[in-house]
């Protein structure tokens, strides 16, 4: 679950919440919100699309747990109504990315900025096969995650039932009082010991003592983070709502202004779209027509990216027949007034249709 803006930086109007579920990863409801319904205060739309999108959910099905970007107020309010949140690893580590880049940008040496970048590289890259390869196991990721501190150092195996400060020199480093508590409990071993998949390190061995060991060190051990990392699964993630977000800009596009009737109309045409790809990929119906490389910012090089084979919209020309005939129906004139008796009946198309792909059992899995 995660919202959308209507436009860029603080001038926001609108707040599109969205809700995908998990195993269909389809769109199964959305929320929007005005400023003035939030005391004219753009921070507070999206708890409050949040809690509309979720009641509308719960009226039809039950709710597992929730997937978020660890927006505070929404997490306060989800643990408050005693939910189960899970964070997405891809936000949470891009914060401590950020904060990693921001020591970077400090260092006046071109040479010492370019080690500690590639070091934060590895320890972004880390945490991520870390949290994949845990499956879920809290205790596994968090040993996972701080082996990376002995990995540097040139220490691939270690034995069980010590504390990580006992292996994982911390002198003149803060850590957390859970740190200093936590043991390799079921990891006594870097990954590639074991698999051919995983190739040794060509990197040079890291002293404890170097000024990007204890930064990487100070960053990770916070009770926070520490915190973050029992709730992150690889699985659970907002990447399928972030490509709901990226199909919604082509039909509400952030640098036009829509009312609140015609953003939720656009909104149900982008849920539509993006539900119809989800049902074709199950289907079989796309398939890869071609590799294209991309240039990533993230990784400051190129990456091969997929490219399918589009599917046929049909159900754009299903509306497009049905206004045709209704309005071969109503004759001449403009439509009817919004003051007229069911003033919201032109949508009754768009809705009947967005009702069709949203139809789901008290049966169904998670949701997200």
């Amino acid at each position: 679950m995660d919202g959308q803006f209507d436009s860029p930086g603080y001038c926001a109007q609108l707040c599109a919440v969205s809700a995908v579920e998990e195993s269909t990863k389809q769109i199964i409801d959305f929320a929007a919100v005005h400023k003035r319904e939030t005391e004219n205060s753009s921070g507070k739309m999206e708890l409050e699309g949040v809690k509309r999108c979720l009641s509308a959910i719960e009226e039809r099905v039950a709710v597992n747990h929730i997937t978020v970007d660890k927006h505070l107020q929404v997490v306060a309010y989800l643990q408050a109504q005693n939910k189960k949140v899970h964070f997405d690893p891809w936000h949470r580590l891009k914060s401590l990315k950020k904060e990693l880049q921001n020591t970077i940008k400090r260092l006046e040496d071109e040479r010492e900025k370019a080690e500690m970048k590639e070091l934060c590289r590895r320890l972004i890259t880390h945490i991520y096969s870390s949290i994949e390869r845990a499956e879920g196991d809290s205790q596994a990721c968090q040993e996972l995650v701080f082996s990376f501190f002995l990995h540097v150092q040139n220490i691939h195996r270690w034995p069980r039932k010590r504390k990580f400060m006992e292996l994982i020199p911390s002198e003149e480093v803060k850590v957390c009082p859970r740190w200093k508590k936590e043991k390799f409990e079921v990891i006594a071993e870097c990954p590639h010991i074991t698999e051919q998949t995983h190739p040794d390190s060509n990197h040079e061995p890291i002293s404890p003592e170097s000024k990007w060991y204890k930064v990487l060190l100070a960053s990770v051990s916070k009770t926070a983070f520490m915190n973050d990392l029992d709730k992150m699964k690889i699985e659970n993630m907002t990447s399928f709502v972030e490509n709901f977000h990226s199909v919604c800009i082509k039909y509400r596009p952030k640098r036009v202004y829509f009312p609140k009737k015609g953003f939720i109309q656009r909104t149900m045409l982008a849920a539509i779209a993006y539900n119809e790809n989800r049902m074709a990929e199950m289907r079989g119906e796309r398939r890869i027509s071609g590799v294209y490389p991309k240039f990533s910012k993230a990784r400051g090089e190129n990456v091969y990216k997929v490219q399918k084979t589009p599917v046929i919209q049909k159900w754009k020309m299903e509306i497009v027949d049905k206004t045709i005939e209704r309005k071969q129906d109503f004759g001449k004139g403009n439509p009817r007034e919004p003051d007229d008796e069911d003033d919201y009946e032109e949508m009754d198309i768009v809705l009947n249709r967005f009702d069709e792909l949203l139809v789901f059992s008290d049966t169904d899995d998670d949701m997200e």
